[in-house]
């Protein structure tokens, strides 16, 4: 079995982006609501490969504040391009003798997976020391470089990465076709193109679930129930949840209604996210959802549920924002006051 504690993974970000013509540090600007640079370290810490680290140069003090629960390394030399990261990623790297490979991922590159970091983990426990990531054949990010190449890294220089070294040793090239996207973010315009891509794919995954919910219907124990009247749509919601009743637990959520796509993909969300759930956390998850909706802060990446939850940002209209709300609403009702 692979011990994943040998292997860490580092998120370069150090770059100034000057192609991106910005003031702005280009990990800070946001892709759907949130920065950047957080898909690239979200991905790194959901494949649970070990230690995971990002190295920032260019307003590192600004872009640190993003960071959370990964080491953060400071490249002073960042101006003298892409090599400079890979050398501070060694040096910080070096005395860790647990450590024996690194991964490395960019931070302008939010649709990589963490299967493309667990598929090179895996080619590093069948032997290889040098593996590529690698999307219909095209050679890309993430690689993985172990300690037997980290003195030739060490000595590159200027604007070169792990490409430089590639004619020098045999390649494992690993197929990660089906984990996620190498396309990057170069410019203004891949940003809209981004936003524009991501917007479509998460409003379509939402108009499936609204015509195949999961969750319609009543629960076999009614331990709590609401309706709800959107005055804005007309939509109707009726929740019915199931308790365990020594421990406040939710074991069962349901609805029905006449409600639009929106609110039923909403309503059904809702249940899958909340079902093992106490009903105090299921308030706060409630409360934070729908400060999300009013333009707050996403859910953690970490949590697969939660991470769909944040697919409901894709709505943008202000009438439709609130049809994404009346589930959430008649939970709140239903927990607190137990009405219908």
């Amino acid at each position: 079995m692979l011990d994943k504690s040998t292997i860490a993974i580092a998120i370069l970000a150090a770059g100034r982006g000057s192609r991106f013509a910005s003031e702005q540090p280009k990990p800070l600007v946001l892709l759907r609501g949130r920065p950047l640079l957080s898909y690239a370290l979200d991905a790194a810490k959901q494949s649970q490969i070990g230690p995971t680290m990002v190295v920032l140069g260019y307003k590192h003090d600004e872009i640190s504040s993003v960071v959370e629960n990964s080491s953060i390394i400071y490249n002073p030399n960042y101006l003298t391009g892409l090599s400079s990261s890979l050398h501070s990623v060694i040096e910080f790297l070096e005395p860790q003798n647990s450590i024996q490979a690194v991964c490395i991922g960019l931070a302008d590159q939010p649709l990589i997976g963490p299967d493309a970091y667990r598929s090179l983990a895996s080619s590093y426990q069948k032997g290889s020391i040098f593996s590529v990531a690698t999307y219909q054949g095209i050679r890309a990010n993430p690689v993985l470089l172990a300690r037997p190449l980290w003195p030739e890294i060490a000595k590159l220089k200027g604007d070169v990465g792990a490409k430089a070294l590639m004619s020098n040793h045999p390649i494992v090239e690993v197929d990660c076709s089906a984990t996620g996207n190498p396309q990057d973010i170069d410019t203004k315009e891949d940003l809209l193109m981004m936003n524009k891509f991501s917007q479509e794919t998460q409003l379509k995954a939402l108009l499936d679930r609204a015509k195949k919910p999961r969750y319609r219907g009543k629960t076999e124990t009614i331990d709590r129930s609401s309706c709800l009247h959107s005055p804005y749509c007309g939509d109707i919601i009726e929740l019915s949840i199931q308790l365990n009743p020594s421990e406040e637990i939710i074991e069962d959520i349901r609805f029905e209604g006449e409600s639009c796509l929106i609110s039923t993909a909403s309503a059904d969300l809702m249940a899958e996210t909340l079902i093992g759930k106490t009903t105090e956390q299921a308030l706060s998850i409630a409360e934070s959802f729908l400060q999300m909706m009013k333009g707050g802060k996403s859910f953690s990446q970490e949590n697969k549920n939660f991470r769909k939850l944040n697919s409901m940002q894709a709505i943008t209209n202000p009438l439709r924002i609130k049809c994404t709300k009346l589930a959430w609403y008649t939970l709140k009702q239903a927990l607190e006051n137990n009405t219908c």
